[in-house]
């Protein structure tokens, strides 16, 4: 697919599924086996809460996402040379 982009750009890889920073943190923390409680910091300036994944550009060179965020990182987690956990 990288051979095919010919303007320079990105490509998201992504479900187009929209995840909460907080959501994402716990599927990391379940997959890394890392049991942390996340507590939300309501005295502190707000940010952006989540992001979904344009996966407009991805389609048009014919990719579609085949596994879940979970899985995702479960694999790039088991490719990882440092322990976690």
């Amino acid at each position: 697919m990288t051979d095919e982009i010919d303007d320079a750009g990105a490509v998201n890889l992504s479900t187009g599924i929209g995840t909460s920073f907080l959501k994402f943190a716990e599927i990391a923390g379940r997959a890394a086996s890392v049991v942390k409680s996340i507590a939300l910091m309501p005295a502190k300036p707000e940010g952006v809460y989540a992001r979904i994944g344009d996966t407009a550009k991805q389609r048009s060179f014919g990719f579609s996402p085949k596994i879940t965020l979970e899985q995702g990182i479960e694999r790039i987690l088991s490719h990882m040379s440092v322990p976690v956990g």
